[in-house]
């Protein structure tokens, strides 16, 4: 395994995710507009992989107020 911004991470072949806080921002701002893309997007987008942890909170609230 190797991570595109560092070099390869050797023998503990860990694997760091990739930080893209823009495109976080997107989903984010998108499903407080649109909520119902959270069915959409369950499965592709896990709520614990946001870079920034706001962006986690805004994905259960939102989903909360659905229910």
């Amino acid at each position: 395994w190797t991570d595109e911004l560092t070099e390869p991470a050797g023998d503990e072949q860990t694997w760091a995710r990739p930080r893209d806080l823009e495109a976080e921002r997107s989903v984010a701002a998108s499903i407080m507009e649109r909520s119902e893309l959270i069915d959409e997007l369950d499965g592709l987008v896990d709520p614990v992989d946001f870079s920034d942890p706001r962006y986690a909170q805004i994905w259960y609230a939102v989903d909360e107020l659905r229910h």
